[in-house]
């Protein structure tokens, strides 16, 4: 009986079992295999990427809340940038892009918005300013200038659109300038992203006036940028002219206000770093 069931059973298939060709056949596909192995690497690269965005929006949603407070309760020392009456509108810019993110902050608490639309009317070149980290710099930058600008670096704003002093729009240099001479040489600004322009208190710090751009109406419901608000004032310049603007960008999304980017805003007219 056992001779039978054995001699009943089938072959094993050899080990070493080859194709017509003469090649081994493999028992699992090479590029499953690998697939397989990326996976949880994948997953691994994943986690340690939101773990840092996580700690690095953290930290700077506690810098600003303990600026906030302390200028709220008037500890917050006066920041100002002194400057010579000889100082150019892009020897500003420098010191302000040479700046740290709590630097920045303190610099925005310590100014003051506009007393009327009329006073910032006009186009204004833009840059991103330091977000604390390099991760949270370059978020910044791809939000803006990657997504955003839809593939066109972000140049700044203008402020009073199609007759309308209560509109704005944001500036972008053309998609084909790669350097800085290409962006000089070009005549055309391409714009996009409407906002309004609010003048009202903030709600950082000690509640001073501000001028903010509020992109809800313009955006549409599932947009990354509905919830979009930018805060703007003057920076304190010896001669009081505002030449030069610090603004604070934030999304409810991304943290609120709490964790805004810096920018600095200059007008367009005047011999400033115009990078690209």
């Amino acid at each position: 009986m056992t001779q039978t069931q054995s001699a009943a059973s089938p072959p094993k298939t050899p080990r070493n079992k080859r194709n017509d060709e003469g090649m081994p056949l493999s028992r699992t596909n090479p590029v499953i295999e690998a697939t397989m192995m990326l996976v949880p690497i994948a997953n691994l690269a994943a986690a340690a990427v939101t773990a840092v965005l996580a700690a690095s929006s953290g930290r700077n949603m506690l810098q600003t809340w303990s600026l906030s407070r302390q200028h709220a309760n008037g500890s917050l020392p006066a920041t100002e940038i002194m400057i010579d009456a000889s100082d150019s509108t892009n020897e500003v810019v420098s010191k302000i892009q040479s700046m740290k993110r709590k630097e920045l902050l303190e610099l925005y608490m310590s100014s003051r918005g506009p007393q009327d639309l009329s006073e910032i009317a006009g186009e204004w070149n833009g840059h991103l300013l330091d977000n604390d980290s390099w991760i949270m710099t370059a978020v910044t930058g791809l939000l803006s200038n990657r997504m955003f600008g839809m593939g066109r670096k972000w140049n700044g704003k203008q402020f009073g659109k199609e007759n309308d002093p209560q509109l704005g729009i944001n500036r972008f240099h053309p998609r084909n300038a790669n350097t800085k001479q290409q962006a000089e040489q070009s005549t055309i600004t391409p714009t996009e992203h409407t906002f309004d322009m609010i003048l009202r208190p903030s709600k950082l710090g000690a509640r001073d006036m501000s001028l903010v751009l509020d992109y809800t109406k313009y955006q549409f419901p599932l947009s990354l940028w509905r919830t979009m608000m930018d805060e703007v004032r003057i920076v304190p310049l010896d001669n009081g002219e505002p030449r030069v603007l610090i603004g604070l960008g934030y999304m409810a999304w991304s943290g609120g206000r709490m964790n805004s980017s810096p920018f600095v805003l200059y007008r367009a007219v005047e011999d400033a770093r115009d990078q690209v």
